[in-house]
């Protein structure tokens, strides 16, 4: 895969969906992501939620400026190949042992500085309110053999004032080797929390990476009569 290639033509198709889907890009954690990056390769642990997830990865890869691969469940990558193409590792659960060949894949690509995975640790998309979060084992296998940082990110999405939904996405401290699975639940619920807080107007800290293209504005003949009829 060329690094050109999802440069310019994945990410602009990524930010252009964004743009015209969701009502902006809202994020918490820059700062925790690049320091760790910096510092050598990173596993992203994501919870997922929507189809969105996979289009906000590349815009996200693009605003960070690093090189990563994605993990992703095979069955998906059939329905969406376009995931294939910007670097998608494909995860097949068809016996015990197949996953461990892409978390080897994964664990290639995690060489030094820079350079970036994305994982599902819940294995599959899930309600962001069910609680256990349901956490699989293989992220434990990465850190293990890269020593590298894994850092939470909570991606979600809801309404505020617009007929469409905002995304926000926190990066949360990266956890160094040694961390247990409960240690990453656990930050991953303070940034799904935190991540609500944003929707209910709790803003610090977060940066409008993307904001909606067009305000709202209510124009349609339904809106007109509505206006007329409840006019005193």
């Amino acid at each position: 895969m060329s690094m050109d290639w999802r440069r310019y033509v994945a990410a602009p198709y990524g930010r252009y969906r964004v743009r015209n889907g969701l009502d902006g890009l809202h994020v918490f954690g820059l700062d925790n992501a690049r320091e760790a990056l910096a510092l050598g390769p990173v596993t992203f642990a994501a919870t997922h939620v929507a189809w969105w997830d996979g289009v906000l990865m590349v815009v996200l890869d693009d605003l960070l400026g690093c090189q990563s691969r994605f993990v992703m469940d095979d069955t998906n990558l059939r329905k969406f190949p376009f995931f294939r193409a910007i670097g998608a590792i494909g995860l097949d659960r068809s016996s015990p042992m197949a996953p461990r060949r892409a978390l080897l894949t994964a664990r290639k690509h995690l060489s030094g500085p820079n350079n970036a995975v994305w994982m599902f640790p819940q294995g599959r998309q899930r309600p962001r309110h069910v609680r256990p979060l349901g956490l699989q084992p293989g992220l434990e296998f990465l850190q293990r053999k890269t020593r590298g940082h894994v850092v939470p990110v909570t991606l979600g999405y809801g309404f505020r004032e617009s007929h469409k939904a905002a995304a926000v996405v926190t990066f949360e401290p990266a956890m160094t080797p040694g961390f247990t699975q409960s240690m990453l639940e656990h930050a991953l619920l303070g940034g799904i929390e935190r991540a609500d807080g944003f929707l209910d107007g709790q803003t610090d800290g977060f940066t409008t990476v993307m904001g909606q293209r067009t305000a709202i504005v209510h124009r349609g003949l339904g809106s007109r009569i509505l206006a007329r009829l409840t006019r005193g």
